[in-house]
């Protein structure tokens, strides 16, 4: 009988984020209830989407179907 397999080890990507990218990212979080230890959280968030317990969907300007840039 062969020995078990390794979990292959997870790619870690990082993304640099301004501080108003965060603030909306936080804004966000807190918004959808996405918190932990009482503060809005990134990881929660993201966990709750994956989920399906938040859907996220491109913001469009008001009469417009256009993307806001």
């Amino acid at each position: 009988m062969s020995p078990p397999r390794a979990t292959p080890a997870r790619e870690r990507r990082s993304h640099v984020l301004n501080k108003e990218d965060w603030a909306a990212i936080e804004k966000a979080a807190a918004s959808v209830g996405a918190l932990y230890s009482g503060r809005p959280s990134w990881r929660r968030l993201l966990l709750m989407i994956a989920r399906g317990e938040v859907v996220v969907r491109p913001a469009c300007t008001r009469g417009s179907d256009r993307l806001q840039g």
